[in-house]
């Protein structure tokens, strides 16, 4: 019976992927990430969090973001095209409902563009003249202050 109605709940909330760039969270508290990412459950369920990084973190930073639940992803160089393959691959292969995608600048536009026929897409940024860029394309918009 209990299954059943997880099964149910499930089917109800929206599945989301979400992808950060690791300069944006680097310099938030705890507690800001934590409002962040409880404004992404309010449209649904959180299934998988990345977070990249062109940088080796600290092991206390390393801790802080698992304990958050995001997972980080230590890269070679750009960023922005790690997380643009990934955010393809979540788009192609995957049955999320929702992507959610933290940027810095609009390097990743194309690949929003590219995605926003196919599933919603909310941005997070910390620069209004980036959530200007991204506001014609995404269902969701949170500009960080």
């Amino acid at each position: 019976m209990t299954e059943q109605i997880i099964t149910l709940l499930r089917k109800d909330t929206k599945k989301i992927s979400c992808f950060f760039e690791g300069t944006i969270l680097h310099d938030l508290t705890n507690k800001q990430i934590t409002e962040m990412i409880n404004e992404i459950k309010s449209i649904g369920s959180i299934r998988s969090a990345k977070i990249f990084f062109d940088i080796k973190l600290q092991s206390e930073q390393h801790k802080k973001f698992i304990q958050l639940g995001l997972k980080p992803i230590i890269v070679p160089s750009d960023v922005d095209l790690y997380m643009a393959l990934d955010i393809l691959d979540t788009l192609y292969f995957s049955d999320k409902d929702i992507i959610v995608v933290a940027v810095k600048d609009t390097q990743l536009l194309p690949v929003i563009i590219a995605a926003r026929d196919k599933i919603e897409i909310m941005v997070i940024t910390n620069n209004r003249n980036v959530a200007e860029n991204f506001s014609n394309y995404s269902d969701y918009l949170l500009t960080l202050s």
